[in-house]
């Protein structure tokens, strides 16, 4: 008799293809009320100036190139010290989202997105802001269709609930843009930043997801119309200026356990007087005598 709490659909399965197995022997009892437990997501998609980036507070490891990523639950303590925050404020800690608020108010940060995703457990969440990009291809019978490529920041998670209230998620994050730079045969490139985490977290607890650099060079050139164009003596009548601007996109994940509701008392009784009976039924098949053939 298999009599337990399935903490996850694959345990569920599990112990319904064993039940199956032994038809008359094992009973499968398994309550599956754990399986469909729902997960909410805060997330706050930041766009920083790089060099401002450090003041958040969070050390990142500098040792790995790429994106990196870390938990984080109260800014006052390091980010591997994974502390339950005393106070959230949109799924952040109130000190990490008030340095966010004044970055932005300096011209330093920008909120690129603001979304709450909300999926069940063993599910997929998805988020995607930008647009798409029709492609002409060729299907198999050599016509012509069109196909439609996403750009833009475009986030997938897809998470899985324990019995003991852990969380544990595959994040995938990916931020494009069009390059008509590298246009071929009328169908543009595409530049991207992408990263993939496998990671552990508690409720409340905030995943930090940064290293998604872009890299922007510009230049200026100014002067006399007419005298910076003369050869040999133009230099000394213009000026030219050229700037790089270092952006750095980071993605806060914040996971809260969703509690169903309870069922009215009048459910409850019946869901525990079906329960009752179908383990006194139980009980009564294994007690009852096994008939054995009649040998002569």
């Amino acid at each position: 008799m298999i009599d337990a709490t399935a903490a996850s659909g694959r345990a569920a399965e599990r112990a319904a293809s064993v039940a199956a197995l032994y038809p008359g022997i094992v009973i499968d009892l398994t309550d599956k009320a754990g399986v469909d437990r729902m997960i909410h997501f805060d997330v706050k998609i930041v766009e920083f100036r790089q060099s401002r980036l450090r003041e958040l507070g969070i050390r990142w490891n500098t040792d790995i190139a790429g994106p990196t990523a870390r938990v984080t639950a109260d800014v006052a303590t390091t980010a591997a010290q994974r502390t339950r925050p005393l106070r959230a404020f949109f799924g952040l800690a109130t000190a990490l989202e008030s340095r966010i608020r004044l970055l932005e108010e300096e011209g330093d940060a920008v909120v690129v997105a603001e979304p709450t995703l909300s999926c069940r457990s063993g599910g997929n969440a998805r988020f995607v802001s930008g647009g798409e990009v029709p492609i002409p291809v060729i299907d198999k019978l050599g016509g012509a269709d069109v196909e439609f490529k996403e750009y833009g920041v475009i986030l997938d998670v897809r998470p899985v609930a324990d019995a003991s209230g852990g969380i544990v998620a595959r994040v995938d994050t990916e931020v494009s843009q069009v390059d008509e730079a590298q246009r071929v045969l009328g169908v543009p490139g595409f530049l991207k930043r992408r990263s993939a985490t496998d990671v552990a977290l508690r409720d409340g607890e905030t995943l930090v997801i940064a290293g998604l650099v872009n890299r922007q060079q510009s230049s200026n050139s100014q002067g006399l119309p007419g005298l910076k164009r003369v050869p040999g003596v133009g230099r000394a009548f213009r000026s030219q200026a050229r700037r790089q601007d270092n952006s750095e996109l980071v993605i806060f994940l914040t996971p809260h356990l969703l509690e169903p509701e309870p069922a009215p008392p009048d459910s409850q009784a019946v869901a525990q007087a079906d329960q009752a009976s179908r383990l006194r039924r139980a009980r009564e098949r294994l007690a009852a005598p096994s008939s054995a053939p009649d040998v002569r």
